[in-house]
């Protein structure tokens, strides 16, 4: 019996020191990406007054000024970096079936992400046309009106002069692709600009007070011509302006 009891303890001690460890694990890897975090934002801010709409999908919003201090990446890249991880969280929680996702399994998506991007890896692949013509499409998700004068223009002579690309702060790319194919768009080769791409961070690294993109970075050296009923504030960056 008394050997029975030492045992026990022997296990016990051994089991919560390997608990003890493995939480220990996780602090260690949590630390190591936190510092590339912003806080979590509740679920009843993700919405956006500009475009009127409550956003799709919930964003994790990377520190572009740590990222930036630790890699020296650039604004583009770090756009790129906060789409591909915020996309593979996306397929990690529709693959599992979870609305979460453990700490070990977000730090193990954020540094492959991380190797990706500092290989040259990019989630948004740029046309390689040099016109690139940019329809902001929220305005036109809950409008008939102006979705049937969006598509005109997107299918005239003007429209098609430039590869299209669809920008939306509601939607994320599974959005933007169900908007694609439900209006019968899908020969188009539209590319898309989606909501996981906007950041508080300008293309200085300061937090500023809106969420933005700028697609003068994200397609430099491109002619862009951006098409809308207006111009959203939280788009910057060089381009013409058309309505349609």
């Amino acid at each position: 019996m008394r050997h029975f009891i030492v045992l026990f303890i022997l296990v016990s001690c051994m089991s919560n020191q390997s608990i003890k460890r493995r939480d220990l694990d996780h602090l260690y890897i949590g630390a190591a990406q936190e510092q590339y975090f912003l806080a979590d934002l509740p679920t009843w801010s993700n919405f956006s007054s500009i475009s009127k709409c409550r956003i799709s999908t919930p964003v994790k919003y990377l520190n572009f000024k740590n990222l930036y201090r630790s890699y020296g990446l650039s604004y583009e890249k770090l756009v790129q970096f906060q789409y591909m991880f915020n996309k593979k969280i996306q397929s990690y929680k529709k693959e599992s079936g979870r609305s979460d996702i453990i700490l070990q399994d977000e730090a193990y998506i954020f540094f492959n992400v991380q190797e990706q991007i500092l290989g040259g890896a990019k989630e948004f692949l740029k046309p390689t046309f040099k016109r690139i013509n940019v329809f902001w499409i929220d305005p036109a998700l809950n409008n008939s009106k102006l979705k049937t004068a969006m598509i005109k223009k997107l299918k005239s002579k003007e429209g098609l002069s430039g590869h299209p690309v669809f920008l939306s702060r509601c939607l994320d790319g599974v959005g933007i692709e169900k908007f694609i194919k439900k209006n019968k768009l899908d020969t188009l080769g539209i590319k898309y600009l989606p909501t996981f791409m906007f950041t508080p961070y300008n293309a200085f690294m300061r937090l500023g007070f809106k969420y933005e993109l700028n697609i003068g970075q994200v397609l430099k050296d491109k002619d862009i011509t951006f098409y809308g009923p207006s111009v959203p504030e939280y788009i910057t960056g060089k381009m013409i302006i058309k309505k349609y």
